[in-house]
């Protein structure tokens, strides 16, 4: 009777345990479509300002521009790691890890970092690199507040010549089962040949800006490194919660199968107690 007492209360766990991850899948679907509406509806104002910024790049000086011009810095670089603030998601945060390794070799005595989310905290820590800002996400949604803050100490170590390049370390999020670990780099902005432009579809003919393209830019580039940073941030989050749902409707699947399991070993052992007191009783009565 004690062991069916043990498959017993192993059952009542296991059945917990599936209400839990239930819940939380149910949960991470919830926010995981919130997210992919959020990227998706942003994905056209930041696939525009890109394509303008394109365009700006052929009529400007970068000297004018220091953030399109590229210097020297001991190879030093910025790099913008954007993971999630929570776990539970998989192997998304590892394969982060494992991505930044992979880039560096493991030698990181040149490469800052920008963390933005827990365990971007976390992965950086591991490797002992120095971290010179770090930022949250918020377990709802991410908050664009934040991206300026950001977009300034990017720009500011990279005009005062601390850097020479700066990425971005963050989950491209490619449908529900896959979320890519990707780098982007976002300084200096490259300056894309005409001819590259016209290829994608923009014509032959001269643009004429107004008032100029000088004017325009001056407060374009700020702009643009905001709008793809926080681009980067939904894409991020979305992976974050896509991985979430997908781990936890394992785990769902996981407990579920135990149950079965142990109600298996649970039926077997009632049924060997029940014949071992059958024969009790016929022998006594013999």
């Amino acid at each position: 009777m004690g062991q069916l007492r043990t498959y017993r209360k192993k059952i009542k766990s296991a059945k917990n345990i599936a209400k839990l991850t239930k819940a939380m899948q149910m949960v991470a679907a919830s926010k995981m479509r919130r997210a992919q509406d959020m990227a998706i509806s942003g994905k056209d104002y930041a696939n525009g300002l890109s394509e303008l910024t394109k365009l700006l790049t052929n009529y400007l000086d970068p000297k004018v521009f220091p953030l399109m011009s590229s210097h020297e810095a001991g190879g030093k670089e910025l790099v913008v790691v954007i993971a999630p603030e929570k776990g539970l998601c998989g192997s998304l945060t590892t394969n982060i890890q494992k991505k930044i390794y992979r880039l560096y070799s493991g030698d990181f005595s040149k490469v800052e970092f920008l963390v933005v989310g827990k365990k971007a905290k976390k992965i950086v820590s591991n490797f002992g690199a120095k971290i010179v800002a770090e930022f949250s996400v918020g377990v709802s949604k991410p908050s664009y507040e934040i991206v300026p803050t950001i977009a300034k100490i990017i720009q500011d170590k990279f005009l005062s010549l601390e850097i020479e390049k700066v990425y971005v370390v963050y989950s491209e999020f490619i449908n529900t089962m896959k979320q890519e670990p990707l780098r982007h780099a976002i300084l200096p902005l490259k300056i894309v040949e005409l001819t590259d432009v016209i290829s994608e579809g923009h014509g032959e003919s001269e643009f004429i800006f107004e008032p100029s393209a000088h004017d325009i830019t001056a407060g374009l580039l700020g702009r643009y490194l905001e709008v793809v940073l926080y681009h980067l941030i939904l894409e991020s989050y979305a992976s974050e919660q896509s991985a979430r749902m997908v781990a936890m409707k394992n785990a769902t699947d996981n407990a579920r199968g135990l149950i079965s399991d142990l109600t298996l070993s649970f039926n077997k052992e009632r049924q060997s107690a029940i014949t071992s007191e059958i024969l009790d009783v016929s022998s006594r009565s013999n």
